[in-house]
């Protein structure tokens, strides 16, 4: 009996190593498929073949731009109310966090001490009614990556899109090119992208990045735009471009300021210059060389602060062509003449020490109630004045918890009229209530 059995495990272990060999057998083996004529190439023009075999109008086999954006306006419109109608449903859905992680912004807008504004670089547009404690998502605002935002003394609000200062990849890098400027006049409830400031499908050109927006204390329907379209604005809805003279052509514009009292405008560009205007049509340099007293010219971006309280207090924040911090320079005349409070250089003093990042985080602001104390921000938070020795303002270390810490990497700073002071940065928002002593996240 046991011969037996013994026999027929022999048996069946044979014949089931006989199926195995022959029974055809699935295998992970990769063999990469071989490229057809057929398929986009890496570059530009591939990208163009794939929009073009995407979007195309089936009709004709081209780009129907005008209806293509008519139906983005009518999918937003549908996407709205669909949204509408989700609220009032019972089996809608509910965020329940993460509330707290913030991502990478580049603007913020204080409407008032409580309701703020502030944009992602990933897309979307973003309001807090609490001062930065809660943040709610503008659904009505569409998923485009935001570089500025301004309110116009009418109400008027408006959100430029695209920044110079990001990586445009388009393959897995949070940044992405701009899709003009949008304006809301029911204090956000909708929008519409002003028109004259679409940039086109495949255009990388003008209006794909607006890094300034600007409201004029002077005239309360006009908000100041500047990016790689240049220096113009936007009164009532329509765009004025090409409106002050004396500034070098083809050249994109990095940072705007106005004086409070509207008695004249900074202005820097990627031409390495710093232009001043005191009738807002008209324009003359404030770069020269080390020698003069004015801002070294040739640099590689510059960021412009004027004090909230006293117009002839302003500054500018340089990084070199290299990408390294270049320095802090302060007029007490109203941007005459320059002095050099902080030079670059300097062992220990250096708000971009490693990675060479000063254009990518450049961020300059004029603390209310102090007007010679400005806080400059690169990738940690420092401060200064001409009567004020540099310091580090801000840990990046510790997380949340260190009342210290401000995340690495500072792209823009506030303050309210109240003074309250906002930071935006790569970590989200930061706000200080007690003049950048200590932080809340």
């Amino acid at each position: 009996m046991k011969n037996t059995v013994f026999l027929s495990a022999i048996a069946f272990s044979l014949c089931a190593l006989a199926f195995l060999q022959t029974a055809p057998v699935d295998r992970a083996d990769y063999a990469p498929r071989s490229a057809s004529v057929t398929e986009p190439v890496a570059d530009a023009t591939g990208m163009e073949q794939l929009m073009l075999a995407l979007r195309a109008d089936i009709e004709t086999g081209e780009m129907n731009h005008e209806g293509l954006r008519l139906l983005g306006e009518r999918t937003r419109q549908v996407a709205a109310a669909q949204s509408a109608n989700r609220a009032s449903s019972a089996h809608y859905w509910n965020a329940m966090g993460p509330d707290n992680v913030g991502g990478r912004t580049r603007c913020i807008l204080a409407v008032n001490e409580l309701h703020l504004f502030t944009g992602g670089v990933s897309g979307g547009l973003w309001r807090s009614w609490n001062r930065g404690d809660n943040w709610e998502r503008v659904s009505s605002f569409p998923a485009a990556m935001v570089g500025s935002i301004a309110m116009a003394g009418n109400g008027d609000l408006y959100v430029g899109t695209g920044t110079l200062f990001d990586g445009v990849s388009g393959v897995g890098g949070s940044g992405f090119r701009g899709d003009g400027i949008y304006r809301s006049t029911d204090m956000g409830e909708s929008w519409n992208r002003v028109e004259g400031t679409d940039p086109g499908l495949f255009n990388g050109g003008d209006w794909s990045a607006t890094d300034a927006l600007v409201a004029d204390p002077s005239v309360a329907s006009r908000v100041w735009y500047g990016g790689v379209q240049g220096l113009g604005y936007i009164e009532n809805g329509e765009v004025f471009t090409d409106v002050i003279s004396g500034i070098a052509g083809s050249t994109s514009v990095q940072d705007i300021e106005i004086a409070l009292d509207g008695s004249y405008m900074l202005i820097s560009t990627s031409n390495g210059r710093v232009y001043r205007s005191t009738d807002f049509a008209t324009a003359e340099t404030v770069s020269g060389s080390p020698n003069d007293p004015v801002i070294t010219q040739g640099f590689g971006r510059c960021r412009v602060a004027i004090s909230p309280d006293d117009s002839q207090s302003a500054f500018a924040l340089l990084a070199t062509t290299g990408s390294q911090f270049g320095g802090v320079f302060h007029s007490a005349n109203g941007g005459v003449t320059w002095e050099e409070i902080w030079p670059d250089g300097v062992e220990g003093y250096d708000i971009c020490p490693t990675n060479n990042q000063a254009r990518y985080d450049l961020a300059l602001g004029v603390q209310k109630g102090n007007p010679e104390m400005a806080f400059v921000g690169g990738q940690a938070l420092w401060k200064c004045g001409p009567s004020y020795q540099a310091e580090q303002a801000a840990s990046m270390g510790g997380g949340a918890s260190n009342p210290f810490y401000v995340h690495a990497d500072v792209h823009e700073i506030i303050f309210t009229p109240g003074g309250t002071m906002f930071i935006a940065g790569d970590g989200g928002i930061f706000r200080s209530d007690n003049g950048g002593v200590t932080y809340t996240a």
